[in-house]
């Protein structure tokens, strides 16, 4: 038994090792990495610590994240649990620390140890690791059951099965340039739209550079597609030409397939006080202009969100004392802090130490993970792992 695996990142790795592992396995396994070295994306994970998995440790909770990738995430989610994984990882020497925001990293905060645990995996008789080999042709063998795989400038060689696991398009430094969406083509399977994910946005407003840095726990956000508005609520970070923020991503996962620019922007609209309704917050208005009410407005803002924000609303209106608040203004002041608007013009990288680098999404359309649905194959005996296998509207889990 002869199996390749395209790709030595974190899934090929595990790919390999875990058939490794297998006292019963008498195969073969050849490993192609285009790279000198193996994981190279892993080690540029979570700016270099590598971030392994999810805190998260129920199911459940982990699926919400997936608003229509759930039902085919299910399976393998359950076969091999976030704590399956930081359990198989800590088992082969590298300890783990699960952070406040619910990542999980290295103890040594290095991607590096967990990249060298898998080549000591790899370091068997039963597996060659071939090292700056590009795949760029993949076939099925017309006379029997199996594969045929070239490289560059090599002849095709055969394989009974085959695990495509070269990345999606993100990080093409790294080597993931789409290859493998090709090969998935060659082999059959129908390939879906690309769009990025996961991303920040850049807005039309210039004065947003005033409000770079500063940042909320909690704030609704609605984004205003062509046909449809997407909601996601959480924590939010303004940039110097935009917002960022793991509520961000999460909404740009919903939203990843609407089209916008400078010339046609698309409408955000943030809440700040999500927990608050407005008859509420006109309520409590009213209660502090009773008690206050030769105080200005802008003190009373002041109670609900920074004053870097306060000082974007109107200055004439600001400096009124608030029983001289009209109720024209004062449903300004209502709007401005549930309904603040921007106009987004761009996607811009979620990862600022990767410049350039987008995450996409919407790849591949057909369910075609071997051990997970054996019986649904386009292409039996051939399986994806990893970052070529792209589920529409993921958003980031303890990211």
């Amino acid at each position: 038994m002869r199996i390749g695996v395209i790709g030595g990142g974190a899934a090929g790795m595990m790919v390999a090792a875990t058939l490794l592992e297998d006292e019963s396995f008498t195969g073969e396994v050849v490993l192609f990495e285009r790279n000198m070295k193996l994981g190279q994306k892993v080690m540029i994970s979570g700016g270099g610590r590598c971030n392994v998995t999810t805190g998260i440790s129920g199911v459940k909770e982990i699926l919400k994240n997936y608003p229509r990738g759930a039902s085919f995430l299910r399976t393998p989610m359950y076969d091999f649990q976030p704590d399956d994984l930081r359990e198989w990882i800590e088992k082969r020497g590298v300890p783990l620390k699960c952070e406040r925001d619910l990542r999980v990293f290295p103890k040594s905060d290095n991607g590096a140890d967990f990249v060298g645990m898998c080549e000591k995996l790899l370091d068997d008789e039963r597996c060659e690791v071939r090292y700056r080999s590009v795949v760029e042709k993949v076939q099925k063998d017309s006379s029997e059951e199996g594969f045929l795989v070239a490289v560059r400038g090599g002849d095709f060689e055969r394989f009974d099965k085959l695990v495509i696991a070269c990345g999606g398009r993100a990080y093409r430094h790294t080597g993931s340039v789409g290859d493998g969406y090709e090969f998935a083509e060659k082999l059959g399977h129908t390939i879906t739209q690309v769009a990025e994910s996961l991303n920040s946005y850049m807005v039309s407003e210039e004065w947003i550079a005033e409000l770079a840095g500063l940042s909320f726990e909690e704030v609704g956000l609605k984004f205003f597609g062509e046909s449809s508005v997407y909601e996601f609520a959480g924590p939010i970070v303004f940039t110097h030409k935009g917002i960022s923020g793991p509520a961000v991503f999460a909404l740009s996962s919903l939203a990843a397939f609407e089209e916008f620019s400078s010339v046609e922007p698309a409408e955000l609209e943030i809440d700040f006080l999500p927990e608050m309704n407005e008859e509420v917050l006109r309520s409590r208005f009213g209660e502090y202009r009773n008690e206050h009410g030769s105080r200005n407005l802008a003190t009373w803002m002041k109670g609900y969100v920074p004053r870097r924000l306060v000082d974007r609303f109107e200055a004439g209106v600001l400096e009124k004392n608030m029983a001289d608040v009209s109720k024209k203004e004062l449903a300004r002041v209502v709007e401005f802090l549930k309904r603040f608007k921007l106009s987004l013009v761009k996607k811009t990288p979620g990862d600022d130490t990767i410049p350039g680098q987008l995450v996409v999404a919407g790849h591949q359309a057909d369910a075609c993970l071997m051990l997970i649905h054996p019986g649904q194959q386009r292409c039996p005996r051939r399986a994806a792992a990893g970052g070529v296998v792209k589920l529409r509207e993921a958003q980031p889990v303890g990211r």
